[in-house]
């Protein structure tokens, strides 16, 4: 059986600026490295981190998690971040200045043109030119045409290859 958590998420939040503004002020992108979030420290996580939010706009909404899927599913097809930088604030930047390689480009799967050009529009700088929402981005999945489409047994055979084998119990009789 296949099983899916999605972690990380939920940090965009709607913030009642009058209310909230020096906790906005507050946030900042963590030392500590770019795979992990801080509570209180950062706005996302720094290799999935939206630009708007690398930027410290207060006006983020939930554009930014759909950046931050398109990240995640970039590492899916490529086994790579889009941007791999030495530090957390090169990352940042990358992030807001420059444009991602194609996942194509990252590896020697092939990459469904359509999907990958999903992915490519979920990693646009403004977020207005993004997947509007979660919903739009499932819908433009979903109309994704694959060769072979992901069933019940193809995953219990993925799984039967990748698994380690387990050893039979022994019987101390």
């Amino acid at each position: 059986m296949d099983l899916v958590k999605l972690l990380d998420f939920g940090l965009v939040k709607r913030w009642n600026q009058r209310d909230d503004d020096d906790l906005v002020k507050s946030l900042q992108l963590s030392a500590t490295g770019a795979g992990h979030t801080v509570a209180g420290q950062i706005v996302g996580t720094p290799a999935f981190l939206a630009p708007e939010a690398a930027l410290g706009e207060q006006a983020i909404d939930h554009r930014a998690d759909i950046y931050a899927l398109g990240c995640v599913g970039y590492w899916m097809l490529t086994g790579t971040h889009v941007f791999a930088e030495d530090s957390v604030i090169a990352m940042a930047l990358a992030h807001i200045t420059k444009a991602p390689e194609p996942p194509s480009q990252r590896t020697d799967r092939a990459i469904v043109p359509e999907l990958e050009a999903l992915m490519m529009s979920c990693l646009r700088k403004d977020p207005r030119e993004r997947p509007s929402s979660a919903e739009a981005l499932r819908v433009a999945l979903s109309a994704i045409p694959l060769e072979n489409a992901w069933s019940r047994e193809r995953a219990l055979a993925w799984w039967a290859q990748r698994l380690p084998k387990q050893k039979p119990a022994s019987s101390t009789a």
